[in-house]
């Protein structure tokens, strides 16, 4: 499956909102129940990593569909 850059920007945001969010309710499950509070939480964190994961993944795709950039330094006399 091939993602555009602009997908997965997309799904970054998606992971790692949905991530907090799922820390969130986990966090808010400690009163209720410890264990299922505590892995709510490390689910939560989990889903949050992988948007950070593809936050490295679309900095390499868009490293290798860029070509290099002139040295605007270097002016040619």
């Amino acid at each position: 499956m091939k993602l555009s850059v602009a997908k997965v920007g997309v799904l970054i945001w998606v992971f790692i909102y949905g991530g907090l969010l799922i820390l969130a309710v986990g966090l808010a499950l400690r009163e209720v129940h410890g264990l299922l509070a505590g892995s709510v939480s490390i689910g939560g964190l989990a889903v949050a990593a992988v948007g950070i994961v593809l936050i490295w993944y679309r900095t390499r795709m868009l490293r290798s569909a860029s070509p290099p950039a002139a040295d605007s330094s270097v002016h040619p006399r």
